[in-house]
């Protein structure tokens, strides 16, 4: 998934096909909403976070940055949170998973 706000720099028909192609999600957030900003904001952070630390970690020399940010992409994409462990829960509790969840 790729979240932006609703600024221009993403909102162009090339990159809109690149995405498609790729099978990646694009999402705009309603301007001017500093909730949906601060998730952007957030994600950001923790992935230069981890990044700088595997950076720090490996003393790989700076021209291996963005190495180090698909590595925290990498990471973070598998790490649980609250909805893969609802799904796990109701994995557990039932052979098929409902549909809808209320």
């Amino acid at each position: 998934m790729f979240q932006s706000d609703s600024g221009r720099e993403f909102d162009n028909t090339s990159l809109g096909d690149h995405f498609l192609d790729h099978g990646i999600y694009f999402r705009k957030s309603y301007p001017d909403t500093q909730a949906q900003d601060g998730v952007a904001k957030r994600k950001h952070h923790h992935l230069t976070e981890m990044a700088r630390a595997f950076h720090i970690e490996t003393h790989m020399p700076a021209t291996f940055w963005v190495d180090a940010i698909h590595t925290a992409m990498f990471v973070a994409n598998r790490l649980p949170n609250l909805i893969s462990k609802a799904n796990l829960l109701l994995k557990n509790c039932f052979k098929n998973l409902p549909t809808k969840i209320f």
